[in-house]
């Protein structure tokens, strides 16, 4: 069984306790929330599951980027810089709105989860972080062969920011 299994079983055991986001808007998923960032190798699944960024993906990535200015960054430290909050492009503006396949979905994504039933306001799920460090553990190598392999200087990026990084990588 390979990590992203044991965060679907953990999904699937939640949704039989009744504890999803059926009836939730989609906090997680919106500016209000969402802050996620991805590694190489999630930037790379997701790409590759995609076939290639058509023009409406790339304006709805583009218009992400400008909206919520992901492209700039304001340092709090020499090396640490502010996460910031967007709404996902692949949020589809409903109940369990993400467009994105659960074999693609970001591991943050998949880790955060309801805390109690029938959650349909913010505030009442949680990431599970020693699953997401277990996963960055796991995942280590083959995100830092990626970086060497294509030359991309990154740990994790925005979900806009980093499709068109691989876009890039890839067309060249």
């Amino acid at each position: 069984m390979n990590f992203r299994d044991a965060l679907l079983e953990k999904i699937e055991s939640n949704n039989k306790e009744e504890k999803n986001c059926e009836i939730c808007p989609g906090f997680c998923c919106t500016y209000t929330s969402n802050s996620m960032q991805i590694t190489p190798l999630e930037a790379f699944e997701i790409y590759q599951s995609l076939g290639k960024i058509d023009e409406e993906l790339r304006e709805k990535l583009l218009k992400c980027i400008v909206d919520f200015r992901l492209d700039k960054e304001i340092f709090i430290s020499r090396y640490k810089s502010v996460r910031r909050t967007y709404t996902c492009p692949f949020f589809q503006h409903k109940n369990v709105g993400c467009s994105l396949p659960f074999e693609v979905k970001p591991y943050g994504c998949l880790a955060f989860n309801p805390l109690e039933k029938k959650v349909s306001t913010e505030g009442h799920c949680a990431s599970d972080k020693a699953s997401l460090e277990k996963v960055d553990e796991i995942s280590f190598c083959k995100n830092e062969e990626l970086k060497k392999k294509y030359q991309i200087n990154w740990e994790k990026r925005p979900i806009p920011l980093a499709l068109l990084d691989v876009e890039k990588v890839l067309s060249h």
